[in-house]
């Protein structure tokens, strides 16, 4: 099922289906603890449950292990190719990959999977953080204030500004509404958002349509024959 454009069917809004979802996961939670005295750890793994299973149901494709699995399989060579981009790429790009030379030097896999998500998204030309918004613990009402007028994003709360040190909060926003939290990084963010876009029947914001076109078509192959031009030179380096 392609994300391209908005479905012509018949459907709820997708604050319906968010709500449906959203209720789903609850009840799951409270009929765990009913039956077994069982409960997962928290309300956002019972969540992130629920969209893995709503997302293999849609597609057939497994959600989070296919979406991971295929940024490690990536990370070298797409790597090496914005390494060697100049003009408006290498620039903002460096600090990214200063951090990322970093994190190889520790091994820290979340970190690594991030950086390679925010270089994919610069080298297709498309803006960060108009959907990673990223604050200090001390901006809270900034944060709030600005992910309540956000349509989608993925928000990332750190304690100070180390790249390194792991985020005190990472989640998602969807129509100003915090979704989803408690998430152990980035890429499992972008894996979730990736899944409620299908369970939740949204299509892919026009500023980013490269992106998530590349994490379709490339990276969960998905629909691989129906790529733009740009995600299709990008596949082909490859």
């Amino acid at each position: 099922m392609s994300r391209d454009l908005v479905t012509s069917r018949q459907l709820p809004s997708p604050r319906v289906f968010l709500s449906a979802i959203l209720l789903r996961a609850d009840c799951q939670v409270h009929l765990t603890h009913r039956t077994t005295g069982l409960i997962l750890s928290s309300f956002a793994e019972t969540f992130t449950a629920t969209i893995n299973h709503e997302f293999l149901r849609i597609t057939t494709v497994p959600l989070q292990p296919r979406f991971l699995a295929s940024l490690d399989k990536h990370h070298s060579k797409l790597t090496e190719m914005i390494r060697k981009k100049g003009g408006v790429v290498r620039e903002k790009t460096q600090n990214i990959l200063k951090v990322l030379d970093q994190v190889v030097f520790y091994l820290e896999v979340s970190l690594k999977r991030e950086c390679l998500l925010k270089c994919l998204m610069v080298y297709l030309g498309e803006d960060v953080e108009s959907l990673i918004k990223e604050y200090l613990v001390s901006q809270k009402k900034e944060a709030e204030a600005e992910l309540k007028a956000s349509t989608m994003a993925v928000f990332v709360i750190r304690e100070n500004e180390d790249p390194l040190q792991s985020p005190h909060e990472i989640g998602i926003v969807l129509e100003g509404v915090e979704v989803l939290s408690e998430l152990p990084s980035v890429a499992h963010a972008f894996a979730m958002l990736f899944g409620l876009i299908y369970a939740v029947n949204l299509s892919y914001p026009r500023k980013l349509k490269y992106t998530f076109d590349a994490l379709q078509k490339i990276f969960m192959e998905i629909e691989p024959k129906k790529m733009t031009r740009k995600v299709c030179s990008l596949s082909v380096k490859l």
